[in-house]
């Protein structure tokens, strides 16, 4: 069973798995996480544009 003692923020979890906060390994995680981001959201784009695209079509072949 967990402990208060065991319960860490995700600041204390991001110091022990990546370092401290201006070391070369936290640097490097942040920008992986931000690449990773910024690639999470033009996916979600990309899905809104292709659903968009096949509402679309679907418009053009009903009334054709």
């Amino acid at each position: 069973m967990l402990t208060n003692s065991d319960i860490k923020s995700f600041d204390q979890h991001l110091d022990e798995q990546y370092g401290k906060q201006g070391t070369a390994s936290r640097a490097k995680f942040e920008q992986e996480f931000e690449v990773f981001k910024l690639g999470l959201g033009k996916l979600h784009w990309l899905y809104v544009f292709q659903h968009f695209l096949q509402i679309s079509l679907n418009i053009l072949i009903l009334f054709q």
